[in-house]
C-alpha cells in the first residue's frame, strides 16, 4: 500500500483487515509468497514526509520499489514454531548444569528468575517435553521442580544457503 502520509499503525490495520478477507476466502494476496504449506507475507511500509514532490500511484511504486526490494533482501526469513514452556526450578548449585544442558540441546531459554532458588524457562517442542523432563530429572537427581506451561508460538530464524 502506497500513500502520501498517514500513520504507520493505520496502514498496518488496513493491511491486517485486507489479510483477514483474503485468508477467509482462501485467496493469496499479491504480496504473499508460499513456502511449502506456510504463507509468508511481505509488506513494506513507506511514509513520505515531503509534500513538494508530486508522484502518482505509478510514480510511488517506481520510486519505492527498489528500496522495498533492498529491504526484502535484507530481511531475516523466519518460520512460526510452537514450543512448550517448561519452568525448571533448581538450587544455585545445579543451575549451571541445567543451563549447559539446554545449550547443548540447542533449546531456547527465557530470563532466569533468581530467588531462594533459580527458575529457568526452557522452550521445547511439545512432543519432546516428556523426554526433556526425564533428562532433567536424571541430570538433577530429581532435585528439580519441573512445571509445564502453555504452548507459545515464536518466530524462529530460517537458515538459508547462500
Amino acid at each position: 500500500i502506497c500513500g502520501n502520509g498517514g500513520s504507520c499503525s493505520d496502514a498496518e490495520h488496513f493491511i491486517a483487515e485486507l489479510g483477514k478477507g483474503f485468508l477467509s476466502r482462501r485467496h493469496i494476496p499479491s504480496d504473499a509468497v508460499l513456502a511449502g504449506d506456510q504463507q509468508i507475507v511481505l509488506r513494506g511500509d513507506v511514509d513520505r514526509f515531503g509534500a513538494d514532490i508530486k508522484l502518482g500511484a505509478g510514480g510511488l511504486v517506481r520510486a519505492y520499489s527498489h528500496a522495498a526490494s533492498i529491504g526484502i533482501d535484507a530481511a531475516t526469513l523466519a518460520r512460526r514454531v510452537t514450543l512448550r514452556r517448561l519452568d525448571v526450578t533448581v538450587g544455585y548449585e545445579l543451575f549451571s548444569a541445567v543451563e549447559r544442558w539446554a545449550r547443548q540441546k540447542n533449546l531456547r531459554t527465557g530470563e532466569a528468575a533468581y530467588a531462594e532458588k533459580v527458575t529457568l524457562p526452557i522452550f521445547v517442542e511439545p512432543e519432546a517435553c516428556g523426554a526433556a523432563k526425564k533428562e532433567l530429572t536424571d541430570l538433577t537427581a530429581a532435585n528439580a521442580h519441573l512445571e509445564e506451561g502453555d504452548d507459545e508460538e515464536i518466530l524462529e530464524p530460517v537458515k538459508t544457503a547462500e
